[in-house]
């Protein structure tokens, strides 16, 4: 049967519709999920909330330009969002979106699916950022403490609109989390006391929010600027971090993707994978596929990881979002690819 594949949210292509059939096509039976690719607005994450801001009377936007992404040393695009000097009472968000885009994503996958050209099985992939992880881009600590009661409360209504319009057996709900990670690496300030205890803690309240019957991942996140990440990512760090997700909660995570760096092709680098400490039925994806070196580095990178962790699907280390749409047939062939490989495969190397 081989491994399964995630794909961990962003493809560039022309809508959702597209990004259904084009996954589908090229991954078949290795899928049982399938993200609408934030396609349009959303093709640069969390960027889209801007407008939302935009909209707040308390607040003043600064358009952010050219400079979109972390840069290539790991700088943060300059925070865009202050709260105005004058500013009185609690900021009033209109809609932030989120269930708005996720019930149009719904519609088209579930045609897709009727007519056949989805298989009935898949389930809907829905990728959300928390309140903190945007309004840490956005601004400041003092911004983050002003906003974040009321767009919390927004993000909770989109959950809430989610799951009362969406059968639950049919959609997954997958946190994005690469300002969690950052604030945990020291690389983002925030009003928090406790920074490392305190972001677990409101990412918790998020996943409680969530339905126990609807299907809950983590994407850890060390982002994709020129194809590299923001710094080397720590997978100590993401484990510490998963085992602290998971030991505050009632309910458990039903999958963790971590991001696995091309260079990771020794055992070594997977030693914290041992460290995991995995409820029943929580899956593990690994973001080890890399185009720069195809399918002869994902058999290294599969064999190295097996040491420590038997059973895993397969990703890419971050969304698609950044390449170019002609590249994304290439790309899912290597996902399917990877995941065939079978153990003789890999010994035979």
């Amino acid at each position: 049967m081989g491994r399964e594949v995630m794909l961990v949210g962003s493809v560039p292509l022309a809508d959702a519709g597209d990004v259904f059939r084009t996954a589908f096509r090229h991954l078949g039976d290795k899928v049982r999920m399938l993200p609408d690719g934030e396609t349009g607005p959303r093709s640069k994450f969390i960027s889209w909330q801007e407008k939302v801001f935009a909209k707040v009377d308390q607040l003043s936007v600064t358009p952010l330009g050219p400079q979109s992404e972390w840069g290539k040393h790991g700088e943060l695009p300059p925070r865009t969002v202050q709260v105005r000097a004058d500013a009185q009472g609690e900021p009033q968000f209109p809609p932030i979106g989120y269930a708005s885009e996720a019930l149009a994503a719904y519609k088209q996958f579930n045609a897709l699916r009727a007519s056949g050209e989805l298989d009935a099985s898949l389930k809907l992939q829905i990728c959300l950022p928390t309140p903190l992880g945007v309004l840490s881009a956005f601004g400041d600590a003092d911004f983050q403490q002003f906003c974040e009661p009321r767009y919390r409360a927004r993000m909770k209504e989109d959950i809430d609109e989610i799951s009362k319009k969406l059968p639950h057996d049919e959609i997954v709900v997958q946190w994005d989390l690469p300002l969690e990670i950052a604030i945990w690496e020291g690389h983002v300030d925030t009003y928090l006391s406790d920074p490392r205890r305190d972001v677990v803690m409101k990412l918790c309240e998020m996943i409680e929010h969530v339905p126990l019957d609807v299907e809950v991942g983590l994407h850890l996140c060390y982002g994709d600027v020129s194809h590299q990440h923001w710094k080397e990512p720590n997978l100590a760090l993401m484990v510490e971090f998963a085992n602290f997700v998971q030991h505050q909660l009632e309910r458990a995570i039903d999958y963790l993707h971590f991001p696995v760096p091309r260079s990771w092709t020794d055992a070594g680098h997977f030693r914290a994978l041992g460290d995991l400490d995995l409820r029943p039925g929580t899956r593990v994806f690994l973001g080890l596929i890399h185009m720069t070196d195809g399918i002869d580095g994902a058999k290294k990178r599969i064999a190295s990881a097996e040491t420590f962790l038997g059973d895993f699907g397969l990703a890419a280390s971050c969304g698609l979002g950044r390449r170019r749409p002609a590249d994304i047939p290439a790309i899912l062939s290597l996902h399917r690819e990877a995941a065939e490989i079978s153990d003789l495969d890999i010994q035979a190397d």
